[in-house]
């Protein structure tokens, strides 16, 4: 072999050592890699259902509310006339009373009006003060006309929004009853008696969003304490919602009756006419006549 042989076949020699040397360290890095389990995407959070958003008061119905007092479907000035709603707090449903006692529309938007009242639960009475935002005006519908009383101006209308009730918070147990609302109302402008709650047991106000109540109040109650919530519901007339609510609510054909499986629910005392709203000295009770054995 001359030299420049043993020159290259040196060279070569000194290549295959070095690949020879630098295979191993591949492997050993390779089998050094730690197996790695396969990436899961992270999850993402359950998209938000969207939210409605809220109506808007056309010019027309801002014109109508500017134009009008409403105050006498949440308060009438004859407190003889107060209207006492019933209804349903909490899962079990339990009974409750509502009486908005004061009624006064905002000088600058005429869709809020801010009111005073009380309710009573389980025997406990606690006051509140809130709000009533109005954000729809509709007219009820032409078929009513032959339910009014006479052949005057008057005209249906249905007007929803929603509703901040805040109780006293020194009160036991005290919170926030918050949700939407929904009134039925005719309106002679002619007369001075021509606002009145229309609720009517007639196809336009079953058909309406008050579900055939007249006035509906639908939402939760939040604790100030513990921030517990629990569905609140009550009506003027809350007989067309009532068997929704609990089963077989109501007994009877000709002349309705409370089902007396629900007197420990509070309707025992439905039929007693107590002003338990007034003032201390002031409260008026009259036992009606107890026909139904409750």
């Amino acid at each position: 072999m001359n030299s420049l042989q043993q020159v290259t076949a040196a060279a070569l020699l000194s290549v295959l050592g070095l690949a020879a040397c630098q295979q191993p360290s591949t492997s050993a890095t390779a089998a050094a890699a730690p197996v790695e389990a396969p990436t899961m995407a992270a999850a993402r959070p359950a998209a938000a259902k969207p939210t409605a958003p809220a109506p808007v008061l056309t010019p027309e119905m801002r014109t109508f509310l500017a134009q009008y007092d409403l105050s006498e479907l949440w308060s009438p000035d004859d407190k003889t006339r107060i209207s006492l709603m019933n209804g349903f707090l909490g899962a079990d449903h339990y009974r409750v009373e509502v009486v908005v006692l004061s009624a006064r529309k905002d000088t600058l938007q005429p869709e809020v009006y801010y009111v005073t009242g009380k309710n009573r639960f389980k025997g406990r009475i606690t006051p509140f003060t809130g709000t009533i935002t109005l954000q729809t005006v509709q007219d009820l519908g032409k078929d009513i006309r032959e339910y009014m009383d006479d052949n005057g101006d008057a005209k249906g209308y249905t007007a929803t929004g929603t509703y901040v009730f805040n109780e006293e918070p020194a009160s036991k147990g005290a919170g926030t009853f918050a949700g939407s609302m929904a009134v039925n109302f005719s309106m002679d402008p002619n007369r001075p008696d021509g606002l009145q709650l229309f609720a009517l047991d007639i196809p336009a106000v079953q058909a309406s969003p008050t579900r055939g109540t007249g006035l509906l109040y639908e939402g939760t109650w939040r604790s100030y304490q513990n921030r517990q919530e629990k569905p609140a519901l009550w009506a003027f007339n809350f007989l067309p919602i009532a068997s929704g609510v609990l089963a077989d609510f109501s007994i009877g054909e000709r002349e309705m009756a409370i089902n007396p499986k629900y007197a420990k629910l509070g309707w025992n005392e439905y039929w007693t006419n107590e002003e338990w709203w007034a003032e201390p000295g002031t409260a008026v009770a009259q036992a009606l006549p107890d026909s139904l054995g409750l």
